[in-house]
């Protein structure tokens, strides 16, 4: 797994946050190769485990495992990985901490991370959240034009759905958009506006729809495919 060479704990200029940075050898050369300086690495760790281990950019499932926190600094690190703050938030990364390569070479790599105080975890949350709301609205005030169709799944609402004639789309008022950035969501309504069904997830295919919509473009169901609770439907813009 490599040999350690501590740096130690560092005081950072804002009392709110603290920093560790430490010298992981003898790497595995095929997983620090996909790596570069100023890239982010994942820390994992369960209540059971004595480890923390550090993954390298992008890998999921286990791979790309580039070495464990030091045993120096692991029960300091664990108990603040496993002691984040719940604060009701859904869809940026919600991490109390941040990992970063701020050196490497080609067998070894230098890790700084950042433990945050729950205000400051807090703190940058909400300035990611104003982020992701202005760059949303920002985005549904374009120039759109939809070209293609495009097929997204529905959840439906109750079991026992049978007719899917009728259905309508519903796109809601573009200030849910904006103020909702991680929830956007299309709803399947029948003649009396009744909701059948609801998108989950899917944000870049929901929004070529709700951009299509705000700009005026005609949509129609092409197509609908039920499976088990879910609804698969392709849905076309107006090309004329």
């Amino acid at each position: 797994m490599g040999l350690f060479d501590f740096f130690g704990f560092k005081k950072a200029n804002n009392s709110k946050i603290k920093e560790i940075s430490f010298l992981l050898n003898n790497l595995d050369k095929t997983v620090l190769a996909g790596c570069k300086k100023g890239d982010y690495v994942n820390l994992w760790t369960k209540p059971e485990m004595d480890q923390v281990f550090i993954y390298a950019p992008g890998t999921i499932g286990g791979a790309g495992k580039l070495g464990i926190v030091p045993a120096k600094f692991f029960k300091s690190i664990k108990a603040h990985i496993l002691g984040k703050q719940d604060f009701g938030f859904s869809g940026p990364l919600t991490n109390n901490y941040d990992a970063t390569i701020i050196d490497l070479s080609l067998s070894s790599c230098t890790i700084s991370i950042q433990l945050f105080s729950a205000e400051e975890q807090k703190r940058r949350i909400n300035e990611m959240i104003e982020k992701d709301k202005q760059s949303l609205r920002e985005e549904l005030e374009k120039k759109y034009r939809m070209s293609k169709p495009v097929e997204i799944q529905f959840e439906l609402k109750e079991k026992g759905f049978s007719d899917s004639e009728g259905l309508k789309i519903k796109v809601l008022d573009k200030n849910y958009y904006c103020e909702n950035p991680y929830e956007c969501k299309l709803q399947l309504v029948n003649d009396k506006n009744v909701i059948l069904a609801e998108t989950f997830s899917q944000k870049g295919k929901v929004l070529r729809i709700v951009k299509a919509y705000f700009n005026n473009q005609e949509l129609k169901i092409e197509k609908i495919k039920q499976f088990q609770h879910y609804l698969n439907v392709v849905i076309s813009p107006d090309l004329n």
